[in-house]
């Protein structure tokens, strides 16, 4: 019993590789090159790209300045 807790970290681990693998299995079909895949084919609102900014900085000043 206490080896099936000991691995659950790693059980969680790969279940979450695996369902990355998966969801992405799925949606490469949907992007043809790579600009779509880097920039989501310009689909987002500026709102979006404005939290992404501030978190991002927010983030790193978080972990730099502790």
């Amino acid at each position: 019993m206490a080896s099936l807790y000991h691995n659950a970290p790693i059980r969680i681990v790969i279940a979450f590789l695996l369902l990355t693998l998966a969801v992405s299995m799925y949606f490469h079909k949907k992007t043809i090159t790579l600009r779509e895949y880097a920039v989501g084919n310009k689909k987002f609102a500026t709102a979006v790209l404005v939290a992404t900014m501030l978190a991002t900085k927010l983030g790193g000043a978080l972990c730099l300045y502790m």
